[in-house]
């Protein structure tokens, strides 16, 4: 995972996180220090 860019190392954390079996998931700014493509890539993965 270190030879990842800082976007995709972010939405691999985030899928891991999501993949647990927890009734709710808090996110505080979950694209900050992102570049715009992957921050659309992690709203996508977000339930609306």
């Amino acid at each position: 995972m270190g030879k990842l860019s800082g976007g995709d190392q972010q939405k691999i954390a985030l899928a891991r996180w999501m993949s647990t079996d927890c009734d709710i998931l808090i996110l505080n700014h979950p694209t900050r220090g992102i570049d715009v493509g992957a921050k659309g890539d992690i709203y996508d993965m977000l339930p609306t």
